[in-house]
């Protein structure tokens, strides 16, 4: 009788067991994400996918949303509407997805109205200003006269960290929102992956056309460095928010400053996910050498070679940047553009004050403009150089449009002596941007 009542427990345990398996076993197998960003945009009375992945799910149900909000369940997406008007204008929605073992596995994201300021309306470039915190969108699908088919866009980076965030597309846009100040690059993307364009997004507190000013020569040019978040330079804090993004001559994608001040160490740069994003370098070649590798590869710095006469285009293009147009390439935002030469060919006498972390300039007989020491990036290795505090202070470069024979011109500055000069054009270096 015992051994008949102890096999019946036997049986019973191992059915248990086995049960508890296959739950565990179900729990493992079954999935259910949403996808993409934790955060999206609408603009009154629109409706927007979003889009969810599950496996071994039986169903898919909203938990909560907003007020006003309309949500129904298709296959493989939620069709989110917003309200036209009334109702909340965000809030957060709860969707459960319950798997055929009934497990219930909940997930949230969260949902605002924001109509986005358009920053194309006034011209397409290769740089936006967003100047204050908020929700912005330009036109994806074209920059000049090329225009773009695109799959997807991404954050490529950004420095710091969510300055630019929640980037979505709507007919040709590119929306995304801005949380204080700094730098980012936006990419468009093939159905294969590959880029087929960046813009930089230039987050700043900051009114180019307000704070002006009129150089000797009558350029009206920026009163700070392109990507800069400051102007001043009375300590070191201030001095290394002045230098900005840098340039290799002729190409239109930015390499972040360094960490700090007179460091040789690059400022950290993150993708959408928050994973560190690094700048890699490549020699030159024929095949590396061109626009449409750097264009396909913004975060490469491509270095010259003594057979190439160190410049990064593989042989030579003085039409890349322009002392008199706008080019296809050009860095500056709308309405700007990188100045000629002559509009920097600063002498000794208009010097104002003690060289500290650059030179104070007058540019009239009542105003003076600022230009960092904010070092270059060398045209050999892309790392910086001009900028170590051991034994001598740092020295200033900043690019115009001039060429001369394979070479182009640039603002360069010491402690004891200030003008232009041709350097290789595979550096990279600041750049202060005029009026078109």
């Amino acid at each position: 009788m015992y051994r008949k009542l102890f096999r019946t427990a036997l049986v019973c345990l191992c059915v248990a067991l086995a049960t508890i398996s296959c739950r565990k076993e179900e729990s493992t197998l079954s999935t259910f994400l949403i996808n993409g960003s934790k955060s999206y945009y609408f603009e009154p009375d629109e409706t927007i996918k979003v889009y969810y992945t599950q496996k071994r799910i039986a169903r898919v149900e909203v938990v909560s949303q907003p007020e006003g909000w309309d949500i129904s369940v298709q296959n493989g997406y939620l069709a989110v509407h917003a309200p036209q008007s009334g109702g909340a204008q965000s809030g957060t929605i709860e969707v459960k997805g319950t798997s055929v073992a009934d497990i219930v596995t909940k997930r949230t994201f969260d949902v605002t109205i924001a109509t986005a300021t358009d920053l194309s309306e006034e011209g397409t470039a290769n740089c936006y200003i967003a100047p204050s915190e908020g929700r912005y969108a330009f036109d994806g699908t074209r920059i000049g006269d090329n225009t773009f088919d695109f799959a997807t866009a991404k954050l490529l980076w950004a420095a710091p960290a969510d300055v630019v965030n929640s980037i979505q597309t709507r007919d040709g846009h590119i929306s995304f929102s801005t949380k204080g100040e700094g730098n980012a690059v936006i990419a468009i993307y093939n159905n294969k992956g590959a880029i087929l364009w960046s813009w930089h997004i230039w987050a700043a507190d900051f009114d180019a056309e307000a704070t002006a000013q009129t150089f000797a020569d009558g350029t009206i040019v920026m009163s700070r460095n392109l990507g800069a978040t400051a102007e001043a330079t009375d300590d070191d804090q201030t001095a290394w928010a002045s230098c900005g993004t840098y340039y290799q001559w002729g190409r239109k994608d930015p390499f972040v400053g360094s960490k700090n001040y007179l460091s040789t160490v690059n400022q950290s740069m993150y993708n959408a996910e928050g994973a560190w994003v690094g700048i890699k370098t490549r020699a030159t070649t024929s095949s590396i050498g061109t626009t449409a590798y750097a264009t396909q590869n913004p975060t490469i710095f491509i270095c010259g070679t003594e057979s190439n006469d160190y410049d990064w285009y593989y042989g030579s293009n003085k039409e890349l940047w322009s002392a008199t147009t706008k080019t296809i390439n050009d860095p500056c935002p709308a309405g700007w553009r990188v100045g000629a030469a002559t509009t920097f060919d600063i002498k000794q006498d208009q010097l104002v004050g003690d060289y500290q972390r650059g030179w104070e300039v007058a540019i009239d007989a009542s105003t003076n403009t600022l230009f960092a020491a904010a070092g270059r990036r060398s045209f050999v290795d892309g790392a910086f150089t001009n900028v170590d505090k051991t034994g001598y202070l740092p020295v200033g470069f900043y690019w115009s449009a001039s060429t001369e024979g394979d070479t182009a011109i640039a603002l360069e500055f010491s402690p004891t002596e200030i003008g232009t000069k041709a350097i290789y054009r595979a550096n990279a270096c600041p750049v202060r941007c005029v009026k078109e």
